[in-house]
């Protein structure tokens, strides 16, 4: 398995350019705002950056507006992030401060709203509806995703289905807007266009499944910002797990109740490791990763071919 994921050099430059395009787009906001955005986008993975070229690149060429709309996608992907913590309520991310604890929440949630539009006037330089179409619809269903779970009507529920709605609206459906608009952007026929769309949701599933997972290895660990989903009331899969393999089990029964107690959450915990969740938990996201390289065979052998097929791996064998 691979814990790092190494790019080739001419990607390693298309990313850099993707951060330069990102510096460029925040360089006018206020100083104190300007600092701290450029320290939060500097700290990302540009996952979805990263899908955006290489599904572009499958064709061979590049186009001429490729590394705007991947830097747009992460300007999308970064203002997603602060209103999150935000709403939320988490002061940390990946242990580091959230934006609106560095600012007042008000400025937090405007430089959200900034990167929002400047997003979009990135998209807009594409000249494609297509791709504005998929943007548009990716983010009515983010949001809508978010309004419903700030609302418990989604985030807290033990049904395997319905955990899987919740991180493909709010997750997922970013990565599978990437990888669309690289394809769309690459020419693909439909049918292809389709392929890529599916495989990022399915990257996209098994990152945030990741994610979820890693939110209890810190627990553990002592580390970065510990079990924050279990403090946010959240219930995500290594918990859905546990509950069908023992049952509600009275430490469950008062953390849903909201008690947040240490003792209540390092129990839940606990039972997580010793049930073999985690690891079950991990068996979806490799089975999520694994189909979506599979998608990747359908196309020609090719150096971008290769990167994508790291990145699944990668993907569910992270640590951070």
């Amino acid at each position: 398995m691979t814990r790092e994921l190494k790019l080739p050099s001419h990607i390693v430059f298309l990313l850099e350019e993707v951060g330069n395009c990102i510096t460029e787009e925040i360089a006018d906001l206020p100083e104190g705002v300007h600092a701290e955005l450029t320290s939060l986008s500097g700290k990302g993975k540009r996952m979805r950056a990263l899908l955006v070229l290489l599904c572009c690149l499958l064709s061979g060429k590049e186009h001429p507006v490729l590394i705007k709309t991947a830097a747009a996608c992460e300007l999308l992907h970064l203002a997603t992030l602060i209103h999150d913590d935000l709403v939320d309520g988490h002061t940390a991310r990946r242990g580091h401060p959230a934006l609106y604890t560095k600012i007042e929440p008000a400025s937090a949630v405007l430089a959200a709203d900034v990167l929002f539009a400047r997003a979009y006037a990135l998209f807009l330089e594409c000249r494609s509806f297509p791709v504005l179409t998929v943007i548009t619809r990716t983010l009515a269903r983010i949001t809508t995703t978010e309004l419903q779970a700030h609302q418990n009507r989604i985030g807290r529920s033990l049904h395997p289905g319905d955990y899987h709605d919740w991180i493909s609206g709010k997750t997922a459906s970013l990565f599978s807007a990437s990888a669309a608009c690289g394809a769309i952007l690459a020419g693909f026929d439909r049918e292809s266009c389709m392929n890529l769309t599916r495989m990022g949701e399915l990257i996209g599933l098994a990152f945030q499944i990741r994610d979820d997972i890693l939110d209890y290895e810190n627990e553990k660990r002592g580390i970065s910002d510990p079990a924050s989903d279990l403090y946010s009331g959240l219930i995500t899969l290594p918990l859905i797990l546990l509950v069908q393999k023992k049952g509600v089990m009275p430490e469950y029964e008062s953390w849903f109740s909201g008690s947040r107690e240490p003792d209540i959450i390092s129990t839940l915990t606990r039972e997580v490791f010793e049930s073999g969740s985690l690891i079950a938990a991990y068996d979806y996201a490799m089975k999520y990763a694994q189909e979506a390289s599979d998608i990747a065979d359908l196309f020609p052998v090719s150096p971008g071919r290769d990167v994508i097929q790291r990145l699944c791996l990668y993907t569910v064998t992270r640590t951070g």
